[in-house]
């Protein structure tokens, strides 16, 4: 799929997005010359999870963010070993490196310092041979993914990700990057049915 987004101004402090750089100015129609922004790409909201070492990544629990995604929609969590090996827990218990679910996702990486690489993978090995994340233990509402990876946290015990509770994570590392990619799906979406989108 390709998801870049190009930016540029021209003729007023308004943003200009597309897909291909048109031959007039959306907003003047006026060729386009003396550009106030030239183009750049816009950086992806995603992208896949085997490129980010000792991080959590979060993915919709079905399809991508910019086809799928709508705020409605559950979301699945998993984090990643120093050497890129991918783990989550869902109905099935832990599942190890199901790399093609994880392709498009939002990452939080640089969380520890490459120092404690040993620490993090220690501790991700420690809790993923705990019969508590079996399949039978899973409860959507209540045991799932997203106690996982706190009970990772927490069990981590580092000092900057020491957090009070669930929402205490979601609003320190997930939803600054999640308002990010639910603005780039809102650009990327209008330009399926037009060449350019003024903002």
């Amino acid at each position: 799929m390709d998801y870049d987004i190009l930016c540029f101004k021209h003729c007023n402090s308004q943003s200009i997005f597309c897909k291909a750089i048109p031959e007039k100015c959306p907003i003047c129609q006026v060729e386009l010359k003396n550009l106030l922004t030239e183009p750049f790409v816009l950086p992806h909201c995603c992208t896949k999870a085997t490129n980010n070492p000792a991080s959590i990544v979060l993915k919709p629990s079905v399809g991508t963010f910019c086809n799928d995604y709508t705020i409605t929609k559950d979301m699945h969590i998993g984090v990643v070993d120093s050497q890129c090996q991918l783990y989550e827990y869902d109905h099935r218990g832990i599942i190890h490196n199901n790399f093609n679910d994880w392709t498009d996702c939002i990452v939080i990486n640089n969380l520890v310092p490459e120092s404690w690489y040993f620490h993090w993978d220690k501790t991700l090995s420690d809790i993923v041979i705990n019969p508590a994340w079996s399949s039978s233990n899973y409860d959507s509402e209540k045991f799932n993914c997203y106690n996982f990876i706190i009970e990772f946290l927490k069990l981590l015990n580092y000092e900057n990700l020491k957090f009070i509770d669930k929402e205490h994570v979601f609003n320190e590392f997930f939803l600054p990057k999640l308002r990010y990619t639910l603005k780039y799906i809102y650009i990327y979406r209008k330009l399926k049915n037009t060449c350019c989108y003024v903002a």
